[in-house]
C-alpha cells in the first residue's frame, strides 16, 4: 500500500472509530444517573486504566510470541480479560484501604483513581517502562511496573493531597500541603505534556537514552504544566474549570489525533516543528469542541445538573464521561484491538503508542534494546 493510501486509510479508520465510540459513550453517559456515572462506573473504569496502560506498554506491541500471533480480535480479548480481572482485585483493595470502606464516588477515591492513571502513563510511557524492561521475565516486569504505579501514587496522594474543603473528610483522608483540586489539576495538566514529543516526532529525545530521556521528558511535562497552570492562576480561574477546559481537551484530543488517527492528520508535514505545532493546536481545538459537545449533552440529558462549586456536578460529569469512559474505550480499541474490525494495512497490526517502541523482548541483552531514532507514534505512516 502506498504512503498516500496508508494515510487515507488511517484517517478513515480514525474518523469511523472516533464517531462511533464518542456517539456510543454519549448515549451511555446520558442514560446513566449522574451519581452512577461519576461514582461506581467512573471509579471502576479508572481502575481499569492503569493496567490497560501497563499491558499496552509491555504486551500489546510485541511482535513475537503466542499473543503476537493471534488475530487482532483474539489478542485484544485476551488483554482486555486480563485487564478486567486485575482491575476487580485492585478496586476491592483500594476501596477498603484508600477508600476506607466508604461508598464508591467519594472525592478521595475518585482523585486517587485519577492520579493512578497519571503515574501509569508517567512510568509506562514517559519513562518507557524503564527500568522494568531490564527484568528478564516479562510477567515479573509487568507486575513490578503495575505495583510501582500504585506505590508512587500512594506516596504522592498521602504526601501532597489535602481535603480540607470537605465538610467531613474522614480519618483516613490525607492531610498534605496542597489543596486536592489544585494538585490534581496540576498533575493531570502535566500529563498532557506526554503528547508533545510524539507530536514533534520525538525531536531531540531520540538522541537520549534512559534515564536521561525520562528525566528530560518529565521536566518538559512539569514546565508545560507550570506554564498552563500559571496562566490559569493569573486569570484567577477555578482549578476545576482549568481541569475541564485545559487538560481534559488536550488529553482527549491528543489521544484521538496521535493514537486513533495514527498521527495521519499532519503526518505528511516534513518539518517536524510545523507538524508538532499543527498537531498540538488541532488536538486542543478538537478536545475543546468535544468538551462543548459533552457539556451540551449533559445539559440536555440531565437538565438539573449544576455547574460550579461546591459540588462541581457538571464538571465532574464531563471529566468522567470523557476521560473515564470515552478515553479508555478509544485507547483499548486502538491499542488492544488494533482498530478491529476496521481494515488495516497488516493483521495483526502493531499498536499505536505515545512513546517510541519499547515493547521489544525483555530477554534480549540491554545493548540490543536501543530505541530506533526515527520511531513515531504513527507507526503505519512513519
Amino acid at each position: 500500500m502506498t504512503p498516500a493510501a496508508t494515510t487515507a486509510l488511517a484517517r478513515s479508520n480514525g474518523t469511523t472509530a472516533t464517531v462511533v465510540i464518542v456517539a456510543a459513550c454519549l448515549l451511555i453517559a446520558t442514560a446513566l444517573p449522574v451519581g452512577t456515572l461519576t461514582g461506581p462506573v467512573a471509579i471502576f473504569i479508572l481502575t481499569v486504566l492503569p493496567t490497560l496502560i501497563v499491558l499496552d506498554a509491555m504486551w500489546a506491541g510485541r511482535t513475537e510470541g503466542w499473543l503476537a500471533r493471534r488475530s487482532r480480535l483474539a489478542r485484544g480479548t485476551v488483554l482486555l480479560l486480563v485487564n478486567l480481572a486485575v482491575a476487580v482485585v485492585v478496586e476491592l483493595i483500594t476501596e477498603n484501604t484508600v477508600g476506607a470502606g466508604r461508598p464508591l464516588g467519594t472525592p478521595q477515591l475518585s482523585m486517587f483513581s485519577i492520579i493512578t492513571v497519571v503515574f501509569a502513563f508517567w512510568l509506562a510511557n514517559i519513562w518507557q517502562a524503564w527500568p522494568f524492561t531490564l527484568i528478564r521475565n516479562r510477567f515479573v516486569a509487568t507486575a513490578a511496573l503495575l505495583v510501582s504505579v500504585y506505590g508512587v501514587t500512594l506516596a504522592v496522594y498521602y504526601g501532597l493531597f489535602n481535603f480540607r474543603f470537605l465538610p467531613e473528610p474522614g480519618a483516613a483522608t490525607p492531610n498534605g500541603p496542597f489543596d486536592a483540586w489544585h494538585i490534581l489539576t496540576f498533575l493531570v495538566t502535566a500529563l498532557t505534556g506526554m503528547f508533545l514529543p510524539p507530536a514533534f516526532g520525538f525531536l531531540g529525545l531520540s538522541r537520549l537514552t534512559q534515564p536521561w530521556r525520562g528525566l528530560t521528558w518529565t521536566a518538559l511535562c512539569l514546565a508545560w504544566a507550570g506554564l498552563l497552570f500559571g496562566v490559569g492562576g493569573v486569570i484567577d480561574a477555578d482549578p476545576v474549570d482549568i481541569l475541564v477546559w485545559v487538560p481534559v481537551p488536550l488529553l482527549f484530543g491528543g489521544l484521538i489525533t496521535l493514537v486513533v488517527f495514527r498521527d495521519s492528520i499532519f503526518g505528511g508535514l516534513a518539518n517536524r516543528i510545523a507538524r508538532g505545532v499543527a498537531s498540538t493546536l488541532f488536538s486542543a481545538a478538537l478536545g475543546v469542541a468535544l468538551v462543548f459537545l459533552y457539556r451540551r449533552a449533559v445539559e440536555v440529558g440531565h437538565a438539573g445538573i449544576v455547574w460550579g462549586p461546591p459540588m462541581y456536578q457538571e464538571q465532574v460529569w464531563i471529566a468522567s464521561a470523557t476521560l473515564a469512559l470515552t478515553f479508555p474505550l478509544l485507547a483499548a480499541h486502538a491499542n488492544f484491538f488494533g482498530l478491529w474490525p476496521l481494515l488495516t494495512t497488516t493483521d495483526p497490526e502493531p499498536a499505536a503508542d505515545v512513546t517510541e517502541d519499547v515493547t521489544e523482548d525483555v530477554t534480549e541483552a540491554p545493548a540490543a534494546r536501543a530505541v530506533p531514532a526515527e520511531a513515531s507514534v504513527a507507526r503505519p505512516s512513519a
